[in-house]
């Protein structure tokens, strides 16, 4: 986080890095003090908080998992949008593909059918 020099009064506005995404925002010192204590000392834009929120209710790892996402976009998806715009479409067919997904139902039953002997 990188704070711009302060005279002390909670209500002067200062700019805030989120440590997530590497998103200014304007602030109250009031405002930082309540969002790094949420965040185990961490300054999160709004906007992370969300998304960690989000996280933090499907795996109980929230800032971790958001942060190690933001790292990986930040360091790959930042200069090459489309390659990273194409891993994730992957990512998301590898989902959809898994198990349990009626496509690999399907070629269990491929599976199956060539498995069985001949009907005479």
């Amino acid at each position: 986080m990188e704070l711009l020099p302060s005279t002390g009064s909670t209500q002067e506005v200062e700019d805030a890095k989120c440590e997530c995404c590497g998103m200014s925002e304007e602030c109250t010192l009031a405002y930082i003090s309540k969002v790094r204590h949420r965040f185990s000392g961490r300054w999160v834009c709004g906007l992370c908080a969300e998304a960690v929120a989000e996280e933090a209710g499907k795996s109980g790892r929230g800032l971790v998992a958001h942060m190690s996402v933001c790292r990986r976009f930040n360091g790959f998806g930042r200069i090459h949008p489309a390659l990273f715009q194409a891993d994730a479409m992957k990512g998301i067919l590898r989902k959809l593909s898994g198990p349990g997904s009626p496509k690999s139902n399907s070629r269990r039953e491929a599976m199956a059918e060539k498995a069985a002997p001949p009907a005479a």
